[in-house]
């Protein structure tokens, strides 16, 4: 009798370490999976212009395609760090609104093809979702890894200032489709430097430059190295001319210098989500553009100044389904690149978050997932728990960049609004 009871209590071990090894194992590849993603966007002008040369650029996609087959598992991870009833619901949650995002771009007849790209587009975000919460020993790894990312990108920005890299302006042929392998910028038809060193371009650059930036300075407890944090990012942000990045990294500065008040906090916030909220929904009744006094104010604010009288505005004049949005696939670079010969091309480019939401989702819902990302950010932002503190400032950060940009389309943007956007994983 006693056994048996030996018995069945070697077994109970035994099956739980399976079980907790197995878990380990698929957090240790969610992670690597991570990391290279993160790596192949990082470095995408470059490898892109390489990998092409070899006619192998194709590959660069199998860590995206990755992620999309895990989506395919909602309860691929089963661990004990999170409440899984909780975290599994909102992950659903995210998933049944995506999967009625689709019926809603059949039922307005977006090419198949542009909703199948579209996913692989959703790819990082897809991953946030699935992230796991690291634990200490997976943090350490984590930001040794992240610390290494920023300096290669913040290195990469400065040489660009310099040198010319050769794949900057360039551009492939991929499946019949023309992706540039890093773009050249110009304004009103001079050209303007906008180094994005070994990324695509600028406004990636800036991401990385960033959030980054943000995760590191709130780990330091180090005063002098977070001023350098501060000094080299702040200067780095500049020349990469992302104007909405600098703003949104100020934005985030004053939230931090204002953290211990409370109210502060939340007003600073507040206003700055209000800010990114108002700026392109009024952009569709009024006429915001800018008289320039010189040549130099031209230059700066040329490119901004077309968002709030042309971009925003045509984009707004082509949504044709204002309450349930045009779908899964119909904005964005799935309808520029995979949309049918009917597919409107001014939703191709948004150049706003918010305006990407809304046509996707339509003004109500795409208003209220912005609101709720946040919220959700906010909260994020202001636990005690530092990992959770510097995803959730992080995710302020990229909320307030996508005032310029869409950043859902990014992967290190996708990445941390996947991670918010089903709230706290604990309590």
């Amino acid at each position: 009798m006693l056994g048996q009871i030996n018995g069945r209590i070697f077994m109970k071990k035994f099956a739980d370490n399976i079980d907790a090894t197995s878990t380990n194992q698929k957090l240790t590849f969610l992670f690597l999976l991570t990391y290279i993603l993160l790596c192949v966007d990082a470095f995408g002008g470059a490898l892109r212009y390489y990998f092409s040369l070899f006619n192998i650029e194709s590959l660069l996609y199998i860590p995206k395609l990755l992620a999309l087959v895990i989506s395919v598992f909602p309860f691929y991870i089963y661990n004990t760090t999170r409440r899984v009833g909780n975290y599994n619901f909102g992950v659903l949650l995210v998933y049944f609104v995506l999967a009625l995002s689709i019926w809603v771009a059949i039922y307005n007849s977006v090419a198949y093809s542009a909703i199948a790209f579209m996913f692989l587009i959703l790819a990082p975000f897809i991953l946030g979702l699935r992230l796991p919460v690291p634990n200490n020993d997976q943090q350490k790894i984590i930001l040794i890894f992240l610390f290494i990312l920023w300096i290669i990108t913040i290195g990469g920005i400065w040489a660009d200032y310099f040198i010319d890299f050769p794949w900057k302006g360039g551009e492939y042929e991929l499946y019949g489709k023309t992706i540039e392998l890093s773009r050249s910028w110009t304004t009103i038809g001079i050209e303007m430097e906008r180094p994005a060193g070994f990324t695509r371009m600028s406004g990636t650059a800036s991401v990385y430059t960033g959030a980054l930036g943000i995760i590191l300075l709130i780990h330091s407890r180090n005063i002098i190295i977070k001023i350098l944090l501060i000094f080299i990012t702040i200067s780095t942000l500049i020349i990469t001319t992302t104007k909405s990045a600098i703003f949104a990294a100020i934005a985030v500065l004053l939230f931090l210098l204002f953290r211990p008040f409370v109210f502060m906090r939340i007003a600073i916030l507040t206003l700055s989500l209000v800010f990114a909220i108002y700026l392109p929904l009024s952009s569709f009744s009024k006429n915001h553009e800018i008289s320039f006094d010189n040549e130099v104010s031209n230059m700066i604010f040329y490119s901004f100044d077309d968002r709030l009288s042309n971009t925003w505005p045509n984009y707004y004049s082509a949504i044709t389904h204002s309450f349930i949005g045009e779908g899964f696939g119909g904005v964005g670079t799935a309808n520029n690149m995979y949309g049918s010969q009917l597919a409107n091309q001014t939703l191709s480019i948004a150049d706003n978050f918010l305006l990407y939401l809304i046509g996707w989702f339509g003004f109500i819902f795409g208003i209220c997932i912005f609101i709720w990302l946040g919220y959700s950010a906010y909260r994020f932002s202001s636990s005690k728990n530092r990992w959770y503190e510097a995803i959730g400032i992080a995710g302020i950060f990229i909320l307030l960049v996508g005032i310029t940009a869409d950043v859902i389309e990014t992967v290190s943007g996708g990445l941390l609004l996947g991670i918010i956007a089903v709230g706290f994983k604990d309590s």
